[in-house]
């Protein structure tokens, strides 16, 4: 498994949508562990927080 962050995320992107294709989020999400879990919230979260930006001013960021 890579480890600079850059791969590493990459890397679980992969993964995820290999393991989507096979509709088995739930494994992959135990398989991955607890750093892979992390980074890979951190950037959803950051993604999600990224796309509602426009949206600030409605107070969407709880």
């Amino acid at each position: 498994m890579p480890t600079d962050k850059f791969h590493l995320r990459r890397y679980i992107l992969y993964e995820f949508q290999q393991r989507k294709m096979l509709q088995n989020e739930g494994s992959f999400f135990d398989n991955i562990g607890d750093r892979g879990k992390a980074v890979f919230m951190g950037h959803a979260r950051t993604n999600i927080l990224r796309a509602f930006k426009p949206y600030e001013k409605l107070n969407l960021e709880r």
